[in-house]
């Protein structure tokens, strides 16, 4: 017909710029809200650092993945790795002209708000925050550390919208910078996706072997936040109770060395297994009789979630942020007081006595892991970024 134009819609264009793509719950979270996003309506671009992510392969066709910045710094220093990024950031915020940027992680958010500070027609901007600020930023001895606080007190504020993790996180970034008070919203992370469940039924390279002991399982970095040493020392008052176990580690870090050193002082080489990192980390978890998180502190916690759909019963500790919003005490999962191992150790032997209430922590977690499921979690992302880029 004369005269007749069809008029597609036009997409919002959203760039993403993250850490590499491996590794961490961020950036599963991250890989699992962008697999969901509806490509008729989003137009996306992650920019990340020059790093090969374990996660890379599993992000769909319709996302594009460009990588800016040194590898050579990067592996010298993963902190400058990410300010090498700043130049090649630009560049692409410039050629691509989103209407969204979406930044994850703190040190990302940082160098974003710095990238865009003055620029003509600057995008939208909205970034995430996984981590409570006081406690990731705490030690003011360490200078990245003050940098980052200083400029979540000073800059933050000039984003359009604050996404945190958690509303203990929100608490604290208003603490932090009262001028975030009325410009934060609280999406919870995607602890589950379709390619999880998927994989459970994969038969690995690596088989999962398990004795006849109660098997014990635990995912994530080996540093600090995760608080291994307590772990392994309420393992030894478990051992000491009589009670026979295996329990797997994991996950790499910094700290192995040291942990591996603390598990030999500690008798426990015939009962701790370091398995380091697993690309398929579920297989482990549903192969286990009982996950457990001994986190001094967190943003949310995605394990636990991913625990729980894979039909583990979760312990973990209550710590500042994220597993009490996750998890009804005694209902969905044990929850134990932080940094305590008395209290670890009494939650693991309460679930190795109690089958039934073994049981009843798999049915309700699967359940309540449901809620955080990728397609309900991207959805409330996806209208976040419609709205603030104004095609809603």
């Amino acid at each position: 017909m004369d005269g007749f134009y069809s008029l597609k819609p036009v997409r919002l264009k959203l760039l993403v710029y993250s850490s590499y793509l491996g590794l961490g719950g961020a950036e599963m979270h991250t890989l699992r809200v962008l697999n969901e996003l509806d490509p008729t309506k989003f137009e996306v671009l992650v920019v990340c650092p020059n790093k090969v992510g374990e996660y890379e392969d599993n992000l769909t066709d319709n996302v594009k993945l460009v990588k800016v910045g040194s590898s050579f710094i990067y592996e010298k220093s993963s902190t400058l790795g990410r300010f090498s990024t700043y130049w090649g950031l630009k560049k692409y915020i410039r050629s691509f002209q989103p209407d969204v940027i979406f930044s994850v992680q703190d040190i990302h958010n940082a160098i974003l708000l710095r990238a865009v500070r003055g620029m003509k027609n600057a995008p939208k901007i909205i970034i995430g925050v996984q981590n409570s600020v006081q406690d990731c930023y705490g030690d003011t001895t360490n200078r990245v550390n003050r940098w980052v606080m200083s400029e979540i007190r000073t800059h933050y504020h000039e984003a359009d919208l604050l996404i945190a993790l958690s509303k203990g996180v929100e608490d604290g970034l208003g603490e932090v910078n009262p001028q975030l008070k009325g410009k934060m919203k609280v999406i919870y992370n995607c602890g589950l996706d379709d390619l999880l469940l998927k994989r459970l039924q994969e038969v690995g390279d690596h088989p999962v072997e398990r004795s006849d002991k109660v098997t014990l399982v635990s995912v994530g970095r080996l540093n600090h936040q995760k608080g291994y040493p307590i772990l392994f020392q309420a393992l030894k008052e478990v051992k000491n109770a009589g009670y026979d176990f295996e329990q797997w580690i994991l996950g790499k870090g910094d700290l192995e060395a040291a942990l591996k050193e603390q598990v030999r002082e500690l008798g426990l080489e015939d009962n701790v297994k370091f398995l380091g990192f697993q690309s398929n980390p579920f297989q482990f978890m549903a192969t286990a009789d009982i996950f457990i998180l001994s986190s001094l502190f967190e943003g949310f916690g995605n394990v636990i979630v991913e625990a729980m759909a894979c039909g583990t019963p979760v312990i973990s500790t209550d710590c500042p942020h994220g597993p009490s919003e996750i998890i009804k005490h005694e209902e969905s999962g044990i929850l134990v007081e932080v940094n305590n191992s008395k209290s670890l150790a009494s939650g693991i032997m309460k679930l190795c006595n109690d089958l039934a209430l073994r049981n009843k922590l798999q049915e309700k977690g699967r359940v309540r892991a449901n809620d955080f499921h990728s397609k309900i979690i991207a959805k409330e992302y996806a209208d976040t970024f419609l709205e603030i880029g104004g095609h809603r």
